[in-house]
């Protein structure tokens, strides 16, 4: 069998090689990003949030059973516990909008969409 992990592992990995190249797309390619790997030293975090620091790490872990899944990302991300908005996503400009839209039960994916690119990228970033 080609993968003896659970399917969440190649996509908390994947995600995982998203968020390094959102944060860091004008860094050459780390070697921590090949496999088999070791995990990543906090000086190759780059423009990584600190808040997404550990999860990011987690996602790399290189046991695919030990890996945070994309859905405990997540979890992480909206927790409320964490105080003062809650998680890392609680303070994002993009990722309120996107929540408040998935209460306009009568729009559409297309129509939530469609509305979503009407906004301003200056909105979206943070200030």
């Amino acid at each position: 069998m080609f993968c003896s992990g659970p399917i969440a592992a190649i996509d908390a990995y994947a995600l995982a090689l998203l968020i390094f190249n959102l944060f860091n797309a004008t860094v050459s390619h780390p070697s921590f990003l090949d496999p088999p790997h070791n995990p990543p030293q906090p000086s190759a975090r780059g423009a990584i949030p600190p808040s997404v620091w550990p999860s990011f790490k987690k996602m790399l872990n290189p046991n695919p059973k030990g890996r945070m899944t994309p859905k405990a990302l997540l979890d992480v991300g909206m927790a409320e516990s964490l105080g003062d908005g809650g998680g890392f996503f609680g303070g994002n400009r993009l990722f309120k909008i996107c929540e408040g839209l998935g209460n306009f039960g009568l729009m559409s994916d297309g129509e939530r969409v469609a509305l979503l690119r009407c906004v301003p990228l200056r909105y979206l970033q943070d200030t």
